[in-house]
């Protein structure tokens, strides 16, 4: 896999909020399209909104930048709730950046992560099947539906060259771990 190499950054990092900041559907879209506003470029690889947290895994230049856009994401989310009809009842929220790494290059590493974010709705209890939760970029690997703020190119390439075959063994991947299996991208 070429596309791993001393110049690829990858960033695991979590925006976490309040009780309930994102329980709110319009927020969690809002706080997408803010991502997708920040991220110009499409660099995330990986993402699920939940209640309380945003999860995000993303190729970038170094761990500065990702900071960077951390911070214009709560603070200009800050500013959308400070808009809202309620911002009384949310004058203490907000997002803080609580979780950044870089992690190792291995593809093994970027999948096992990936894995972990799409299937944090079932681990949280929201749904029984990762492909029943629609605040994921779950559904943009599988073709649903198109995030726009998920860069597909980068993790469909470890699958497979042809974008189709490249969906279902992500699919596959995905669905080994719900029934207890091992898999790796070349199954």
């Amino acid at each position: 896999m070429s596309h791993l190499n001393n110049q690829t950054h990858i960033y695991y990092y979590v925006l976490k909020g309040n009780q309930n900041i994102l329980a709110d559907e319009r927020d969690k879209k809002r706080l997408l399209d803010i991502v997708l506003e920040v991220h110009q470029g499409h660099s995330i690889c990986a993402f699920c909104v939940t209640d309380e947290e945003a999860v995000f895994l993303e190729c970038a230049g170094d761990i500065r930048e990702i900071r960077e856009k951390a911070r214009r994401v709560t603070e200009s989310f800050e500013a959308y709730l400070d808009k809202r009809s309620e911002k009384d009842m949310r004058a203490d929220q907000g997002l803080a950046l609580t979780e950044l790494q870089e992690l190792p290059t291995g593809i093994e590493s970027v999948l096992e992560y990936v894995r972990r974010i799409h299937r944090l709705p079932v681990k949280l209890g929201y749904v029984c099947r990762i492909s029943d939760y629609w605040w994921s970029s779950y559904p943009a690997y599988t073709g649903v539906y198109q995030w726009e703020v998920v860069d597909q190119e980068f993790l469909l390439s470890f699958f497979d060259q042809n974008e189709e075959k490249a969906r279902r063994k992500l699919r596959r991947f995905h669905q080994a771990a719900d029934s207890g299996q091992n898999s790796t991208p070349q199954d």
